[in-house]
Order: structure tokens, then sequence, then C-alpha cells
């Protein structure tokens, strides 16, 4: 994928997660085209040439949705149409640049980090930032969250990535970058701040619509809520290995044939392993009536032991 890119072959790069994936990071030159909207509205939201190379991606291997997508971009006609399997976990994982989109830097629940000298930062910097100049940021690492989306742009792009490494070394996952610095969001017309700095983060986890707490969902899956149900939304191969005893199994691609499996008098628990395909699931759940929430989690599962970390 990165070859691609590099040698800025004439493609198309489309994050098949959902929007709300995509505006946390996403590849560099992607565009959102979430599964559930390709099925929507088909070609609508493709390109004209059908003849031009199309890439999805999405979550990893087990992710689904970029198969998914690419299967009917096929099927709509497109000759050309690639599957980047490995998606952003592999992505993240060598160290490649992952950006975030403006309207998230601007309105998301985040940690914005700059890392310029503060002087600089006092000139003008991307409101809301926080000042953690390169120089000391490996000792300050301990005073960023672990679980926020952190946001990083600096005096090059390098210097943004090599602080994302020592983030993802300590274990960081959900990390990226403002795409061309301040000067680029400059140009993109980003609101800027000047005067004092601000070197003191104060973030707290703030759940998104439609997302269930892990600890209700927990008490949910231990069969200590009575008008709860379960349903794991992973593919056969993947639950094959493992799944939540009181799980009822409901393949993402097969939940449009088996909607009317769902209860209208309970809440519904939806899972995979990362929320980003329960979150579609929801979606479409909810279009039929069913009172619906997604876990946003990693979650790993041998036998009937699953484990979740956020």
């Amino acid at each position: 994928m990165k070859d691609l890119l590099d040698k800025k072959m004439p493609l198309t790069l489309v994050d098949s997660r959902p929007a709300g994936r995509y505006a946390q990071d996403h590849l560099p030159g992607a565009i959102s085209i979430p599964d559930d909207v390709l099925k929507e509205k088909k070609a609508e939201v493709l390109p004209k040439e059908k003849d031009k190379m199309l890439v999805f991606y999405c979550g990893g291997v087990t992710c689904g949705l970029s198969p998914n997508s690419a299967k009917l971009a096929r099927e709509l006609g497109y000759t050309n149409v690639r599957v980047y399997l490995e998606g952003e976990p592999a992505w993240r994982k060598k160290g490649y640049p992952l950006f975030a989109s403006n309207k998230f830097v601007t309105e998301g629940n985040i940690v914005l980090i700059d890392l310029r000298d503060a002087k600089k930062a006092e000139t003008a910097r991307i409101a809301r930032s926080v000042s953690i100049p390169f120089a000391t940021f490996k000792s300050k690492v301990d005073d960023i969250p672990s679980k926020a989306n952190v946001i990083l742009y600096g005096d090059s792009e390098q210097q943004a990535l090599d602080a994302m490494k020592i983030l993802s070394e300590e274990g960081y996952k959900k990390v990226a970058l403002v795409a061309g610095g301040l000067e680029g969001w400059q140009k993109s017309g980003g609101q800027v701040a000047k005067g004092p700095v601000e070197t003191k983060i104060t973030w707290k986890r703030k759940p998104v619509a439609g997302e269930v707490s892990l600890a209700d969902f927990k008490k949910a899956a231990a069969g200590q809520d009575p008008n709860a149900l379960i349903v794991d939304v992973r593919s056969t191969n993947e639950t094959a290995e493992g799944k939540l005893k009181n799980a009822t199994l409901i393949p993402l691609d097969e939940l449009g044939k088996r909607a009317t499996e769902l209860p209208k008098g309970k809440k519904v628990f939806v899972h995979c392993s990362t929320g980003q395909r329960a979150e579609m699931a929801v979606k479409e759940m909810k279009k039929n009536g069913v009172d619906a929430y997604f876990l946003v989690a990693d979650v790993e599962c041998k036998g009937e032991n699953c484990t979740f970390s956020e």
C-alpha cells in the first residue's frame, strides 16, 4: 500500500470503517465511504470511471468491511478493485502516518499536542492544543491519558511521527497527526490561537452516542441483566475460536436477513473485535426499531473466556 501511495499512483483509497473512525485516524489521501453507505448509495459515491483503481481498507484482517465493499464495487462493474486487508492496524504498526480529520481536531474529545518550542506556540498554534515541546516529550508521556485520542503536530511531519513512535512503544493505540501541521491547518481555514500556552492536560473519556459502557456490557454478559441481549457480529471464523457463553451470533453480513431474530422489548448490546462492525450493526438495527447499543473495546475470545480492553 505504501508503495502505491509513494509512487503517487492514480487511485481512490477508501476507508470502509464508520465515519467516526475515519475522523479519528485514516491513511493519507483516504476518503470515507462506510460499508453501509456504499450498500445504500452504490456507484453514486464511487468514481465515475469504472476502470480507475479502487483500494478499500478497514480495521484489519478480521474486520470484513473492506472485503464486503470491494465485492460490491466489482458487482457494480468496477474492474480494478483491490483490498488492503491488513488495514489501519498494520499501517500503524509500521509507523506510517495516520491523520485525523480537521473536524475531529476541532470538536473531538481529544488531547491535541503541539510539539514545537513554546515560544513558537505563543505566536500561533492550533486552538485547544497543549504545549509539550519535543525535547521534553519523552519525559511527559505519563501525563498523557492512555485511553485518549492523541493528535500531534510539530515543526515537521517527521517530528510528529517520532513522537507517535514514542507513544506507540508505550502502548498508546489511538494516535494520529494533523495533516500538514500548523501550516496545513491554517491553509484549510482552521482556527488559530495566540498568547500564553496551556501545559496541563485535562481530559475525561466521554461515551459516544449509541455506546454501551463496558460495565453494563459485562453485567449483561454475566446474565445479571435480564432485559439485555448480547449479540456478537464477528465472522464465523472468528467465533470458532471462542465467544461469550450468553451471546447470540449474527455475523454482520447476515444481519439483514436475520433481523427478525432480534427482540424489540429488550436492550441489545452488540460487540465485534473492536467496535467498528458493532457500530454499523447498531445503525442497521435501529432502522428496524431495535433498542441497540455498541461496545467500543478490543475483544479477544478463547473458548468462553473473553477479554476486553478499552
